[in-house]
């Protein structure tokens, strides 16, 4: 599954490269819907979640900086019997097409039979990427405050722009 999971990436990797129009890049605004997987840092993919989602790129106009808030859906296996809600926010440098950056993010657990909601403290969300016409290519990586890059979550996803 892990070299699946890593063709697929370096064939769309290879992909975005190649693309030749730059006109996504320079909009103010572009808005994706996105889809991937995360899990911990040992990449078992066990257990394995799904996640969907929508992200906003907001480019300043005087400096190679992207605002993009986030928010995703997490959900484990197939399993909609419960979920967690992530929103995002993060700051992202720009290198034509490549990026780089870091946020927050805050995870919300929805749909359990709990009386009271659960949501995790806020979290450092590091995440780097490719923009390309269209597509968004994103490898992130989540770490709690408290144990700062002992217990981490990784994922990637990738966007569809319109």
């Amino acid at each position: 599954m892990k070299k699946i999971v890593c063709l697929f990436i370096c064939g769309l990797v290879i992909f975005l490269f190649s693309a030749q129009n730059s006109q996504a890049l320079i909009k103010p605004v572009s808005f994706y819907i996105s889809g991937g997987v995360l899990t911990d840092d040992s990449l078992s993919f066990d257990p394995f979640y799904w996640t969907g989602g929508a992200i906003i790129d907001f480019n300043l106009p005087a400096a190679p900086i992207m605002i993009s808030p986030e928010c995703h859906i997490i959900v484990h296996n197939f399993e909609f019997d419960y979920f967690w809600l992530a929103p995002a926010v993060l700051v992202n440098l720009k290198f034509s097409s490549l990026f780089v950056g870091a946020g927050l993010t805050k995870w919300f657990l929805v749909g359990t039979d709990v009386d009271e909601s659960f949501a995790t403290e806020v979290m450092l969300k590091l995440n780097a990427g490719l923009k390309g016409p269209g597509f968004r290519l994103t490898a992130f990586l989540i770490t709690e405050f408290d144990s700062l890059f002992k217990y981490n979550t990784v994922g990637a996803n990738i966007g569809f722009g319109f």
